[in-house]
């Protein structure tokens, strides 16, 4: 969901529709932009995918600034969970509940009990709300008497998703014929309990590393994005050693508004990408780094400037053979510099030598084009000399 545009993007359908203040089915997203919170869990039905019932772990995405610039979010539906339940009371003969603060019935084996049966209501569960209004929370086992009804339940508060597990056994029939398995059942339970909290647990631990993804990755290219870089040229730059040599090369595409005036944004997207995959095959994944919309960055490390030139000269031949089916060439210009504790002692100074290189470079390329040189120099410019 997009802040500025108030679009609800969906991965298999693009935009799905336009968020409005009005609509019942919005006010969770206005809610949580207002909330203080970085993350949220709720459940709803999900528009873009047949008002299935789904639990959502939704997250803010912020700009450096600390603005949000809008919220992604993963969808889990329900029927998993309730597929679950229903395997465990059909095998062991339990009823399992996953219920809200107030009783109502979030996920059970009965596809017609979510929304519309409420535990409190019944006599096995009436003790539960005067508990709640008590603590707010809890964790119990107890066993209960009634007219129609003993046995005992098993409660867990989940914190993540703010609902309560709920485990119950009539053991009215058991005790009478078989009160030898009562030990049995209370095990399986637990076991219950705790493949309950197991699963909540690895889905949120996969939500963590995508929004891990998300925060570090550039989602056109693959490769690691501007935050990432500035979080590991400081970190190298702090642990420099002596001897050692930390060098950054920037690299700019060449006629990119051309080709998007020409071609449209995505052949434009495809120039990115494809250079984006030539400069990790030269430098490495871990080396290469998108900052801005044509630009990219590689941290130089245990490197020296016969080997920049060679790989810049190996970058240059594969980009003359790379056949991108447009008339417009793949080209880049590219500018460098070294850490140099006399002259460039910091790794912004580095970072303004090396695009100063780059800006250089483009020039002397645009030169070239304007006097129709029939064999352009695609050489770079340093400046550690």
């Amino acid at each position: 969901m997009s802040c500025q545009s108030g679009r609800y993007y969906h991965y298999a359908n693009g935009i799905d529709r336009v968020l409005e203040t009005g609509d019942p089915e919005d006010t969770w997203y206005f809610t949580f932009l207002k909330g203080s919170e970085d993350y949220s869990l709720n459940v709803d039905n999900d528009e873009a995918h047949g008002d299935k019932i789904t639990i959502f772990v939704n997250c803010k995405v912020k700009a450096a600034d600390g603005s949000t610039l809008g919220v992604v979010g993963v969808g889990l539906e329900t029927a998993y969970f309730q597929k679950l339940i229903t395997q465990y009371q059909e095998k062991y003969g339990v009823g399992a509940y996953l219920i809200d603060g107030e009783g109502n019935v979030e996920v059970s084996a009965v596809p017609g009990d979510a929304g519309k049966r409420n535990l409190f209501e019944e006599a096995a569960f009436a003790d539960m709300k005067g508990h709640l209004e008590a603590v707010g929370s809890y964790d119990d086992e107890v066993w209960y008497t009634g007219e129609q009804s003993t046995g005992y339940r098993i409660t867990r508060y989940l914190p993540r998703l703010n609902w309560y597990l709920v485990v119950e056994k009539n053991t009215h029939e058991m005790q009478q014929k078989m009160s030898n398995q009562l030990l049995l059942i209370f095990l399986v339970a637990v076991i219950i309990i705790f493949s309950m909290l197991a699963i909540t647990t690895v889905i949120l631990r996969r939500f963590n590393r995508s929004m891990v993804r998300l925060a570090e990755y550039d989602q056109l290219t693959g490769v690691r994005n501007r935050r990432c870089y500035e979080l590991d040229i400081a970190k190298r730059g702090l642990s420099l050693e002596a001897g050692s040599s930390l060098g950054i090369g920037i690299f700019d595409l060449n006629g990119l508004k051309a080709i998007n005036d020409a071609y449209g944004h995505q052949v434009g997207d495809a120039y990115i990408k494809e250079f984006a995959r030539l400069l990790v095959r030269i430098f490495g994944e871990g080396a290469v780094y998108r900052i801005g919309g044509d630009e990219f960055a590689v941290i130089l490390t245990d490197s020296d400037e016969a080997q920049v030139r060679m790989c810049w000269e190996r970058l240059k031949k594969e980009m003359a053979a790379k056949d991108m089916g447009q008339e417009i060439p793949l080209g880049a210009s590219f500018g460098y510099a070294f850490y140099d504790k006399d002259r460039l002692n910091t790794m912004d100074a580095v970072f303004r030598a090396a695009d100063e290189g780059m800006y250089q470079n483009k020039r002397k390329s645009q030169n070239e084009t304007n006097m129709g040189a029939t064999e352009r120099k695609n050489d770079f410019e340093s400046n550690n000399t």
